[in-house]
Protein backbone atom coordinates (compact mmCIF):
# COMPACT_ATOMS: atom_id res chain seq x y z
CA UNK A 1 0.00 0.00 0.00
CA UNK A 2 1.35 3.57 -0.68
CA UNK A 3 2.54 5.59 2.19
CA UNK A 4 3.29 9.25 2.60
CA UNK A 5 6.20 11.16 2.72
CA UNK A 6 6.78 13.27 5.72
CA UNK A 7 5.31 16.87 4.60
CA UNK A 8 7.54 20.20 4.39
CA UNK A 9 8.65 21.38 7.69
CA UNK A 10 7.37 24.45 7.48
CA UNK A 11 3.69 23.51 6.33
CA UNK A 12 0.29 24.94 7.67
CA UNK A 13 -2.54 22.81 8.08
CA UNK A 14 -3.77 25.01 5.58
CA UNK A 15 -1.17 23.63 2.92
CA UNK A 16 -1.67 20.46 4.26
CA UNK A 17 -4.96 19.97 3.30
CA UNK A 18 -5.22 21.91 0.14
CA UNK A 19 -1.80 22.15 -1.30
CA UNK A 20 -0.03 19.06 -0.34
CA UNK A 21 -2.38 16.12 0.65
CA UNK A 22 -4.12 16.24 -2.77
CA UNK A 23 -0.91 16.57 -4.33
CA UNK A 24 0.22 12.96 -2.65
CA UNK A 25 -3.07 10.95 -2.61
CA UNK A 26 -2.70 10.03 -6.64
CA UNK A 27 -1.37 6.13 -5.97
CA UNK A 28 -4.07 5.95 -3.30
CA UNK A 29 -6.64 6.94 -6.11
CA UNK A 30 -5.04 4.18 -8.55
CA UNK A 31 -5.17 1.46 -6.18
CA UNK A 32 -8.75 1.90 -4.98
CA UNK A 33 -10.13 2.85 -8.78
CA UNK A 34 -8.16 -0.81 -9.19
CA UNK A 35 -9.46 -2.70 -6.64
CA UNK A 36 -12.26 -1.07 -4.90
CA UNK A 37 -14.20 1.97 -6.75
CA UNK A 38 -17.76 1.73 -5.23
CA UNK A 39 -15.96 2.47 -1.59
CA UNK A 40 -17.00 5.22 0.44
CA UNK A 41 -16.64 7.09 3.16
CA UNK A 42 -15.10 10.35 4.37
CA UNK A 43 -12.89 11.64 7.52
CA UNK A 44 -13.04 14.97 9.09
CA UNK A 45 -10.25 16.91 10.72
CA UNK A 46 -10.38 20.02 12.94
CA UNK A 47 -7.19 21.58 14.06
CA UNK A 48 -7.32 24.34 17.07
CA UNK A 49 -4.74 26.49 16.39
CA UNK A 50 -3.89 29.94 15.22
CA UNK A 51 -3.99 28.59 11.70
CA UNK A 52 -6.14 25.72 12.09
CA UNK A 53 -9.28 24.67 10.17
CA UNK A 54 -11.60 22.18 9.60
CA UNK A 55 -11.33 19.55 6.59
CA UNK A 56 -12.88 16.71 5.02
CA UNK A 57 -10.59 13.73 3.24
CA UNK A 58 -13.73 12.14 1.01
CA UNK A 59 -13.68 9.19 -0.95
CA UNK A 60 -16.59 7.82 -3.33
CA UNK A 61 -15.90 6.49 -6.83
CA UNK A 62 -12.67 5.21 -6.73
CA UNK A 63 -11.72 9.12 -5.99
CA UNK A 64 -10.35 11.30 -3.15
CA UNK A 65 -11.14 14.84 -2.39
CA UNK A 66 -10.14 16.69 0.05
CA UNK A 67 -13.09 19.19 0.88
CA UNK A 68 -13.41 21.90 3.21
CA UNK A 69 -15.43 22.11 6.59
CA UNK A 70 -16.94 19.04 8.55
CA UNK A 71 -19.39 16.73 7.36
CA UNK A 72 -22.02 15.08 9.37
CA UNK A 73 -21.42 11.92 7.53
CA UNK A 74 -17.74 11.48 8.44
CA UNK A 75 -17.19 8.27 9.90
CA UNK A 76 -14.81 9.96 12.35
CA UNK A 77 -14.09 13.67 13.45
CA UNK A 78 -10.25 14.30 14.87
CA UNK A 79 -9.60 17.12 16.79
CA UNK A 80 -6.08 17.90 17.30
CA UNK A 81 -3.77 20.54 18.26
CA UNK A 82 -1.78 22.04 15.51
CA UNK A 83 1.69 21.69 17.22
CA UNK A 84 0.47 17.90 17.56
CA UNK A 85 -1.25 17.54 14.35
CA UNK A 86 2.21 18.94 12.73
CA UNK A 87 4.31 16.79 14.52
CA UNK A 88 2.42 14.09 13.04
CA UNK A 89 2.56 14.58 9.59
CA UNK A 90 6.39 16.11 9.62
CA UNK A 91 7.85 13.34 10.73
CA UNK A 92 8.25 15.06 14.38
CA UNK A 93 6.58 12.66 16.11
CA UNK A 94 6.13 8.96 15.24
CA UNK A 95 2.76 7.20 15.94
CA UNK A 96 3.80 4.14 14.83
CA UNK A 97 1.98 1.89 16.87
CA UNK A 98 1.40 -1.79 15.88
CA UNK A 99 -2.20 -3.24 15.89
CA UNK A 100 -2.70 -6.35 17.93
CA UNK A 101 -1.56 -9.49 16.69
CA UNK A 102 1.26 -7.50 14.48
CA UNK A 103 1.18 -9.38 10.80
CA UNK A 104 2.59 -7.14 7.84
CA UNK A 105 1.56 -4.80 5.28
CA UNK A 106 -2.11 -5.87 3.82
CA UNK A 107 -1.88 -7.21 0.05
CA UNK A 108 -3.32 -3.93 -2.50
CA UNK A 109 -6.50 -6.30 -3.27
CA UNK A 110 -7.66 -6.86 0.47
CA UNK A 111 -7.31 -3.46 1.47
CA UNK A 112 -10.91 -2.36 0.03
CA UNK A 113 -11.91 -4.98 2.24
CA UNK A 114 -9.95 -3.89 5.44
CA UNK A 115 -11.42 -0.18 4.51
CA UNK A 116 -15.07 -1.74 4.28
CA UNK A 117 -14.80 -3.61 7.54
CA UNK A 118 -14.05 -0.57 9.05
CA UNK A 119 -15.91 1.72 8.10
CA UNK A 120 -19.33 -1.15 8.48
CA UNK A 121 -17.55 -1.39 12.61
CA UNK A 122 -17.02 2.62 13.01
CA UNK A 123 -20.61 3.92 11.15
CA UNK A 124 -22.40 1.75 14.69
CA UNK A 125 -20.12 4.09 16.99
CA UNK A 126 -21.08 6.67 18.99
CA UNK A 127 -19.51 9.03 21.42
CA UNK A 128 -16.33 10.57 21.34
CA UNK A 129 -12.99 9.50 23.36
CA UNK A 130 -9.23 10.36 24.28
CA UNK A 131 -6.35 9.21 23.25
CA UNK A 132 -3.37 10.71 25.50
CA UNK A 133 0.35 9.84 25.16
CA UNK A 134 1.76 11.28 28.35
CA UNK A 135 5.09 13.10 28.19
CA UNK A 136 6.18 15.43 30.84
CA UNK A 137 6.37 18.93 28.54
CA UNK A 138 5.22 17.42 25.57
CA UNK A 139 2.03 15.54 25.72
CA UNK A 140 0.33 14.12 22.82
CA UNK A 141 -3.29 14.44 22.82
CA UNK A 142 -6.05 13.58 20.02
CA UNK A 143 -9.81 13.30 20.30
CA UNK A 144 -12.34 11.16 18.08
CA UNK A 145 -15.65 11.80 17.75
CA UNK A 146 -17.80 9.25 16.23
CA UNK A 147 -21.76 9.70 15.72
CA UNK A 148 -23.39 12.17 16.95
CA UNK A 149 -22.39 16.12 18.43
CA UNK A 150 -18.62 17.71 19.41
CA UNK A 151 -18.55 17.51 23.13
CA UNK A 152 -17.18 19.85 25.72
CA UNK A 153 -15.57 16.43 27.36
CA UNK A 154 -15.01 13.01 26.08
CA UNK A 155 -16.94 10.42 26.98
CA UNK A 156 -13.93 7.96 27.49
CA UNK A 157 -10.33 8.52 28.15
CA UNK A 158 -6.91 6.28 27.15
CA UNK A 159 -4.15 7.23 28.58
CA UNK A 160 -0.52 5.81 28.00
CA UNK A 161 3.01 7.42 28.78
CA UNK A 162 5.71 8.39 26.04
CA UNK A 163 8.41 5.40 26.96
CA UNK A 164 5.55 2.68 26.95
CA UNK A 165 4.39 3.66 23.41
CA UNK A 166 7.79 3.32 22.47
CA UNK A 167 8.67 -0.01 23.93
CA UNK A 168 4.56 -1.20 22.15
CA UNK A 169 6.13 -0.03 18.54
CA UNK A 170 9.37 -1.59 18.89
CA UNK A 171 7.76 -4.71 20.05
CA UNK A 172 9.10 -5.07 23.74
CA UNK A 173 5.83 -4.18 25.29
CA UNK A 174 2.86 -6.70 24.16
CA UNK A 175 -0.37 -4.60 24.43
CA UNK A 176 -2.86 -6.85 26.53
CA UNK A 177 -0.06 -7.02 29.36
CA UNK A 178 0.13 -3.28 29.16
CA UNK A 179 -3.10 -3.13 29.61
CA UNK A 180 -3.65 -5.68 32.46
CA UNK A 181 -0.60 -4.17 34.61
CA UNK A 182 -1.96 -0.97 34.17
CA UNK A 183 0.12 0.83 31.90
CA UNK A 184 -2.67 1.86 29.43
CA UNK A 185 -5.08 3.74 31.86
CA UNK A 186 -8.66 4.11 31.02
CA UNK A 187 -11.66 6.19 32.78
CA UNK A 188 -15.31 7.11 31.17
CA UNK A 189 -17.12 5.31 29.69
CA UNK A 190 -15.94 1.36 28.69
CA UNK A 191 -19.06 0.60 26.29
CA UNK A 192 -17.18 3.37 23.90
CA UNK A 193 -14.13 0.97 23.38
CA UNK A 194 -16.40 -2.40 23.55
CA UNK A 195 -18.34 -0.86 20.49
CA UNK A 196 -14.82 -0.97 18.66
CA UNK A 197 -14.07 -4.38 19.65
CA UNK A 198 -14.54 -5.69 16.41
CA UNK A 199 -12.37 -3.60 14.63
CA UNK A 200 -9.42 -4.18 17.19
CA UNK A 201 -9.64 -7.82 16.65
CA UNK A 202 -9.01 -7.81 13.21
Amino acid sequence: MPTLPNAPENITPKKFFTEWLPGQLTPFKDLIKQFGGDLKACMSFKVEGDQGGEWTTALEAGDVKVESGIKDSAIVTLIIAQKDFLDVVTGKRKMNLQPPGGGGAPKPEDIPKQIKNMVDTLSGVEGMFQFRVEDPGNDFVVTVKFKGPIKKEPDTIVSIDRADVDAMAKGELNPQAAFMGGKIRITGDMGLLMQMAPLMMQ
